[in-house]
């Protein structure tokens, strides 16, 4: 694998500082003091929520038990994983991601932590990172990291904001030194919008998989449904539309009809009322409820019958690992792209075709009846260890790694 660090070209035109740009300290959390100091990989991102949130704390605490030194940079510091890494890593909140005076304030920021690999998440982070290394006089490698398969996350944008979006990625990605995708389905959807040569794209999985998760998934649950002989479908993640809750609603109430279950969804997000008025429309609302985000989503996922994803689209959906490493049953919708990469074709679960209430009901009804049970090798691939260390390698940080 050729992990050579080239550098990006820079941007087209020289960039003009503006003195009125927050300063890099302004960028530092308040409850943390100045950070300094040689740094191996800035890991950025817009936030710390969901499942995205949710593998970055993976990825740094699996990055820094290899004895790796990280910092994390985010947009925003919320979401429920801040407080959980504030051991592992210093986090520092970005005071911009203007193109500009971002760039200004992240460039004094790259010069300060000299980070040797910075690895953003977005695409407005890709560039500005990219304008930030140029004003630095820095060289850390740039590695873009991609969850989500771009043309249809961002489809529901303007065909003019779309299109925006598309010559940024086509200009900026193929400037880094490589660019990590979280499946096949992502990178091969990325390699036909940017022309990013074969040797800087990578497939790494996403660390879903922890110690930490195999001791949280036993913790017990006070839910009355989670302790009684009633079968009881799950559904985890952000309620936002691309999750397709109302499918798995709909779904849910075509197999009700036959035999009597639960139906609970962990998660929070946007379409909390409007899905709060779906359930109240059902005939079963007495059997369906929204749990809320969960701190230990796997105590329920151990204890459900089958899991449901229902997704439209997804990068590689976080949930669907950690239910497989839970042992639970799955049902998921074959969307782009992750599903089925992550069930090998349908090895560990069931895959219904995207948008199918009938087949999704179906998929349940059969894993009820004859549930296919996924063995512990079925999530052994996202490990967080072996993930954090195909990191190393792929960004040239490794430090002595036996090759596996």
């Amino acid at each position: 694998m050729d992990t050579t660090h080239t550098g990006a070209r820079p941007p087209a035109a020289p960039l003009t500082p503006n003195p009125a740009a927050p300063s890099a300290d302004q960028a530092v959390h308040p409850s943390t003091p100045t950070i300094t100091g040689d740094f191996d990989i800035a890991v950025m991102a817009t936030n710390l929520d969901g499942g995205i949130g949710r593998n970055k704390m993976n990825l740094v605490r699996a990055l820094a038990a290899e004895g790796i030194k990280p910092v994390l940079l985010l947009e925003r510091l919320d979401g429920p994983f801040v407080s959980h890494l504030r051991d592992a890593a210093p986090i520092i909140k970005l005071p911009t991601t203007h193109p500009w005076t971002g760039a200004i304030a992240l460039a004094r920021l790259i010069r300060r932590l000299r980070p040797r690999v910075m690895l953003p998440s977005t695409v407005r982070l890709t560039e500005l990172t990219l304008r930030a290394r140029w004003l630095s006089g820095r060289r850390p490698a740039v590695f873009a990291n991609v969850h989500n398969t771009y043309s249809i996350k961002y489809s529901s944008l303007d065909p003019k904001k779309w299109r925006k979006r598309q010559h940024k990625i086509s200009r900026y990605y193929p400037r880094c030194d490589g660019v990590i995708c979280v499946s096949q389905g992502a990178a091969d959807d990325l390699a036909k919008l940017s022309d990013i040569p074969k040797d800087r794209l990578h497939i790494i999985y996403n660390p879903m998989v922890t110690d930490k998760l195999q001791s949280l998934k036993q913790a017990p649950t006070d839910h009355p449904w989670f302790n009684n002989d009633i079968p009881i479908i799950l559904g985890v993640g952000r309620l936002e539309a691309a999750k397709n809750f109302p499918l798995l609603i709909e779904a849910f109430e075509q197999v009700r009809q036959r035999r009597s279950i639960r139906l609970a969804i962990i998660g929070d997000g946007s379409q909390h009322e409007a899905l709060s008025r779906r359930i109240q429309q059902s005939p079963y609302v007495q059997d369906i409820t929204l749990l809320g985000h969960q701190d230990n989503p796997f105590r329920f996922m151990a204890r459900a019958n089958v899991f449901v994803l229902s997704s439209s689209f997804e990068g590689l959906p976080g949930v669907l690992i950690e239910a497989l490493a839970c042992g639970t049953p799955v049902v998921a919708t074959d969307c782009p792209s992750g599903p089925s990469e992550i069930l090998e074709e349908g090895k560990w679960g069931k895959l219904v075709p995207t948008g199918d209430a009938e087949k999704l009901s179906e998929a349940i009804a059969s894993q009820l009846g004859n549930p296919i049970k996924p063995p512990p090798s079925a999530a052994k691939r996202f490990r967080d260890h072996e993930i954090a260390r195909e990191y190393l390698r792929t960004t040239g940080l490794q430090r002595d790694l036996p090759s596996t």
